[in-house]
């Protein structure tokens, strides 16, 4: 959604997550790997003992995926989460 919106140049956070979750926007979702770090959320993913999910590129980085890198999560971990 957020690539076809050009003329937009900020986006507050609540709008960003929004977007994230309700319709699974990749941009924003990159936006907040961005702002937070990978480094920082994988600790919180770790933090929460979730064990195999793991954040190792951005959203739709096909060169990083080309190279091994990937995003993890299990259906044991959203269950322990919950």
């Amino acid at each position: 959604m957020l690539n076809h919106l050009e003329s937009l140049k900020e986006l507050a956070l609540w709008d960003a997550l929004s977007l994230m979750i309700i319709i699974s926007d990749n941009a924003a979702s990159n936006a907040m790997l961005d702002l937070l770090g990978k480094e920082n959320i994988n600790k919180a993913i770790s933090d929460l003992g979730l064990k195999n999910t793991t954040i190792e590129r951005r959203f739709m980085d096909f060169e990083a995926a080309e190279k091994g890198l990937d995003n993890r999560i299990s259906a044991g971990d959203m269950k322990s989460s919950v």
